[in-house]
């Protein structure tokens, strides 16, 4: 799946760069002059090219049903992690499931009333430029840290052999390898330098043009100032959730211990089963 996901990318890379490269020749523009950054690739440069080529409707139609259905194995994908993690939380009994996709798939789609109404595209930018790009790499970074540091590199690939069977396994030595150096080195510095560009260019750069239609206007300010407290409130908001996740999960193991302390005179139940000497 990586090797396909990959793949697809790179494939897409020669059509969407010929596609703009054949509108910037037609236009007489070189192609940083096209509007085709964020939502302008998909329904203005796009559709512009389609509408050039042969059998152009039957074209298009495929295109935004590519789009359609994108967007409902995305819209998938969110329901059952979010979903998945209140019930395996314990917050909610696995018996209402049903309805938890339910009322989420509800409060997705009632939030989605503010991207689509006079102001929507405005709401969009912000949800794109400032709240969702810091916690998706701040969760990655803590997934590593806590898999390869606080886990274990070794307990974990120990794991995944066990898994996979030893007889599988040993075939594949170099390439435990491979993943090791990622989790330990990698992965981790990439996500760092990402984090610290990402919050260098939220404080260097101008964030107007994200929500005003004439930043140059003095009406602006007042923009720009609820548009990046609102940008910033949801990112922090996303982020919270890994130190209150970890404070939640710390108090219920403390208050476990606690119990098994008081009333069975027993030790704290291993959270994570370790591995026996057979095994390994």
């Amino acid at each position: 799946m990586p090797l396909v996901n990959a793949g697809t990318s790179f494939f897409a890379g020669f059509s969407v760069f010929g596609t703009l490269g054949y509108l910037a020749h037609i236009s007489g523009v070189g192609v940083a002059d096209l509007d085709a950054g964020g939502f302008g690739l998909a329904f203005v440069a796009y559709p512009a090219a389609l509408a050039r080529i042969p059998a152009a409707a039957f074209f298009s139609v495929l295109f935004f049903l590519m789009l359609a259905f994108l967007a409902i194995d995305s819209m998938a994908a969110y329901v059952e992690t979010i979903s998945a993690a209140l019930i395996e939380s314990g917050l909610i009994p696995e018996k209402m499931r049903r309805w938890t996709n339910i009322a989420v798939c509800f409060t997705c789609w009632a939030l989605g009333f503010f991207c689509i109404s006079q102001g929507g595209l405005y709401f969009i930018n912000i949800l794109d430029s400032l709240s969702v790009g810091l916690p998706p790499f701040a969760t990655a970074l803590t997934e590593l840290v806590a898999t390869t540091y606080i886990l274990g590199i070794d307990r974990f690939t120990n794991n995944l052999e066990e898994m996979v069977g030893a007889a599988v396994a040993k075939h594949y030595t170099l390439f435990f390898r491979y993943l090791k150096f990622c989790w330990l080195v990698a992965s981790p510095v990439l996500s760092v330098l990402v984090i610290i560009v990402s919050v260098y260019d939220r404080f260097t750069t101008s964030s107007k043009p994200l929500v005003c239609a004439d930043p140059d206007a003095s009406s602006c300010d007042g923009s720009v100032s609820w548009g990046i407290a609102l940008g910033n409130t949801i990112c922090a908001i996303a982020i919270s959730f890994i130190p209150l996740g970890a404070a939640w999960h710390y108090w219920k193991v403390v208050a476990a211990k606690a119990g098994a302390t008081a009333d069975q005179g027993g030790e704290l139940p291993m959270l994570i089963k370790q591995p026996t000497s057979d095994a390994i």
